[in-house]
């Protein structure tokens, strides 16, 4: 298979390196990564859509009410590092 010069060169240097036997190799691992990135971009995307119908129902939290129990951590975990240190 023939790719453009500067793909050809990443993965001859890629073999040339020792990380990879071969440019079989380094195109698997390459095509393995993107199926990985692809995966996760659906899983996001899902969480999304799944979100967005939660909301639309009335089942989501009151940005306040999410700042507020953040800030209430905060303090908590703040002040256990604080008086662990004493």
């Amino acid at each position: 298979m023939e790719y453009p010069n500067d793909v050809a060169a990443l993965i001859r240097s890629r073999v040339d390196s020792g990380a990879y036997a071969s440019e079989t190799e380094v195109m698997r691992q390459a095509l393995d990564a993107l199926s990985e990135v692809e995966r996760a971009e659906e899983e996001i995307r899902t969480k999304l859509r799944i979100s967005r119908e939660e909301l639309d129902r009335g089942e989501g939290i009151a940005a306040a009410e999410v700042f507020e129990s953040l800030r209430r951590d905060h303090r908590e975990r703040t002040s256990a590092r604080d008086s662990s240190r004493a």
